[in-house]
């Protein structure tokens, strides 16, 4: 019963298509406003024996109500007087929907005495229905009635007919469309045949009506329902974009429905979120009961781009229904003979395809899509005003045509896709040039123009003298004849410098003659060459020519060997800079190169050794015990110590007379290399060879020094060997 409901439902919410769709959309298309009229059988058959069909009917009626878009209204006239609250209505004064917040007073509707069948309601409908200011008008009348009453009294069946068969041929128009359907066995069906706007449908039982219905909205209103593969776990995907979209959830609680794209914010605009609940109202004359299964939720969208999307909702849903009319335009090209689009401004003579298919309206790319169920197309060409007729169906077709020059082409096509949908165009809309498209004469080739200068750099005072510059026109890398070279404009920019432009038609070419300018200035000029060329079909090609010249009052030769000039004296400045005689930047030493024995004993982890270096002058140190003590040198540059060497292979040249002890401990020897030095009388270093002259020490040289340390009170013995590291820690 769950599913037959839930179908029934579903059906009904194809009726609101109406107010949210058209079934024809042109190049143009405005969307109509909507007047609906529902003729409601609030009929005792309707209650009788604790019936449920009011319940299902007025939950129906709501989400019909649910999905009325601005400028629609909903016009429901009862067969016999019913209640909202304390205000009444009848098949005279229709309870009237404008607005889908409005839609929950319809599971309000009381039935104050629940009656037969009376006909005049229908004539009720569709007076009231021809008052409305809408676009579109439509009449639905669902009965159970096996037969009618007129002024009170009963009607045969053969009668009812009649009576029924009168009106639909009565109100049945292009101004009115009319709907028919006879729920069960003993419902009376009109004999009138059914028509563009006339559907008449008698179901046997509650499953006939179901399907039957649904088969009368699709035709009627052109909503389409989103296939189940597409809707899958919460989610639904589609590869053409929307125009509109309906999600319809049913089930316990359900409530916060709304869709969220699976990447991205851009959802579309949401025009409406409605709540449909089931009636308890029922009639006052009968025992009513309510289908508590009835509840669901409405969400509908606009504008709503390809791609997936999640169904998010709260509550346990029995049933998820997705509506939707996709955004879609019509496409008609010109492609050669390669399937490459052709620029219709440059369409010559020869074979051509016009292919024509269906695109999404809001990217504007070709689809191809089950969405838009099978499309057929209906169109025409003209070749000089004679006209061909064609047909296709399916997604995309092409029509073989054979164009000569000075023909004129029009074309006009019409496809029809989905539940009626329908977009037709001309040339017009295609964009196409008003008239058709004219088709020219084959181009002869590509327009050149090049440009050959004698010199690109000019003494200013030899002007006058230099040779002319040549513009080279070409048609295909051939010469221009005659007539088209006097179909070329050549208009030529120097910058400022005065010219004179000479056309030489034998040899195709035009000639630029530099000339003497007053005032001119130094500095570098472009010449600008724009060459126009006119067929005879009228097409204009244009082709440009650029070159640079250099002005000057100085010979091009002087400023080369100034330049020369100034580089070789560069360099010689470089070389000299370079071979600077320099220190090495860096002096240091460590513990892992440096050690100290004291007292016999290895003592290099608790001693400091250090390199200080300043202007001149070089230190080396320990600090052992709180004592500094070591040996300082004055030193300079090494004789090959340049400026580009790196570190390790610069050099400090000793003087030996400036080596010297100082600190807390008493020196006695120093080697330095492979230099000794040992105490004087005075308590001096002095160097143990006579005469030592200044030697190198370079990066890795040994330095040693020994002699004795008081520890407390008694002098020690004590050595130090460090290595010198030049290079950058």
């Amino acid at each position: 019963m769950k599913k037959i409901i839930s179908l029934f439902l579903a059906v009904i919410l194809l009726f609101t298509c109406v107010l949210v769709g058209t079934t024809t959309v042109y190049a143009a298309k405005t969307e109509s406003s909507r007047g609906i009229a529902i003729v409601f059988d609030n009929s005792g058959s309707m209650y009788d024996a604790g019936d449920q069909a009011w319940c299902r009917a007025t939950y129906a009626m709501e989400v019909f109500a649910s999905m009325l878009n601005s400028g629609d209204t909903l016009q429901i006239y009862p067969m016999h007087p019913i209640t909202v609250g304390d205000k009444e209505f009848t098949m005279q004064n229709p309870l009237q929907i404008t607005d889908a917040a409005q839609a929950s007073t319809i599971r309000e509707i009381l039935t104050k005495d629940a009656g037969g069948t009376p006909i005049e309601s229908i004539d009720c409908a569709v007076q009231g229905l021809q008052k409305l200011q809408t676009d579109k008008k439509y009449l639905v009348v669902l009965t159970d009635g096996g037969t009618f009453s007129k002024n009170g009294n009963g009607l045969t069946k053969n009668r009812t007919k009649t009576e029924l068969d009168k009106r639909i041929q009565a109100y049945a128009s292009k101004t009115m469309t009319v709907m028919y359907l006879g729920i069960g066995s003993e419902a009376c069906v009109p004999n009138t045949k059914e028509s563009e706007y006339f559907i008449k449908k008698q179901a046997v039982n509650t499953t006939d009506v179901l399907s039957t219905l649904t088969d009368m909205c699709n035709l009627i209103f052109g909503r389409d329902t989103l296939p189940k593969n597409r809707i899958s776990n919460k989610t639904m995907e589609f590869d053409i974009s929307m125009k509109k979209l309906i999600v319809f959830v049913q089930g316990d609680n359900i409530s916060d429905l709304k869709i969220k794209p699976k990447s991205g914010d851009s959802v579309g605009k949401l025009i409406n979120s409605q709540q449909a609940k089931y009636s308890t109202k029922g009639a006052a004359d009968y025992k009513s009961v309510a289908d508590t299964s009835l509840q669901g939720m409405i969400a509908t969208y606009e504008d709503c781009a390809a791609g997936s999307y999640n169904i998010e909702y709260v509550g346990t849903a029995t049933s998820v229904e997705v509506y939707y009319e996709p955004d879609a335009d019509l496409e008609f090209v010109f492609t050669d003979s390669e399937g490459n689009n052709v620029d219709l401004n440059s369409l010559y003579e020869g074979e051509y395809k016009v292919s024509f298919g269906m695109k999404d309206a809001k990217t504007g790319k070709l689809i191809s899509s089950d969405l838009l169920g099978k499309p057929h197309y209906e169109g025409s060409y003209t070749i000089n005003g004679e006209k061909t007729n064609f047909t296709h169906d399916g997604q995309s077709g092409e029509v073989p045509i054979v164009l000569k020059m000075n023909d004129t082409f029009e074309a006009d096509l019409t496809v029809t896709y989905l539940s009626g949908y329908t977009i037709s165009k001309n040339s017009t809309d295609f964009g196409w040039p008003k008239g058709g498209v004219k088709v020219l004469a084959p181009p002869l080739g590509k327009f050149d123009a090049k440009l050959t200068v004698s010199q690109n750099y000019i003494l200013i005072k030899e002007l006058e003298q230099t040779p002319e510059f040549i513009v080279d026109l070409t048609i295909g890398g051939k010469k221009l004849t005659a007539e088209e070279f006097d179909a070329v404009t050549v208009t030529v920019d120097c910058g400022g410098i005065a010219h004179t432009v000479t056309p030489k038609k034998e040899d195709s070419q035009y000639l630029i003659k530099l000339e003497p300018t007053n005032g001119i200035a130094e500095g570098s000029y472009r010449i600008n060459v724009d060459a126009k060329y006119l067929d005879e079909a009228g097409r204009e090609t244009q082709d440009t020519a650029t070159a640079k010249v250099t002005l000057s009052n100085t010979p091009l030769w002087v400023k080369w060997a100034i330049g020369l000039f100034l580089l070789m004296l560069l360099i010689l400045l470089l070389w000299i800079i370079l071979h600077i005689k320099v220190l090495p930047k860096y002096m240091h030493t460590t513990k892992r190169i440096s050690s100290m024995n004291f007292d016999g004993d290895d003592v290099t982890q608790s001693t400091n050794f250090f390199v200080e270096t300043k202007k001149n002058s070089i230190r080396v140190q320990s600090k052992y015990g709180g004592k500094k003590f070591g040996i300082s040198m004055d030193v300079k540059p090494g004789s090959e110590s340049y400026l580009y060497k790196p570190q390790k292979r610069r050099s400090a040249l000793v003087n030996a007379s400036s080596v010297r002890k100082f600190g807390q401990a008493s020196i006695t020897e120093v080697m330095i290399g492979s230099t000794k030095f040992d105490v004087d009388d005075n308590g001096k270093l002095k160097p143990a060879l006579a005469n030592q002259k200044p030697f190198l020490i370079t990066n890795d040289t040994r330095v040693k020094y020994s002699g004795t340390i008081k520890d407390a009170g008694i002098d020690k013995d004590f050595e130090v060997v460090s290595k010198l590291n030049f290079k950058k820690k």
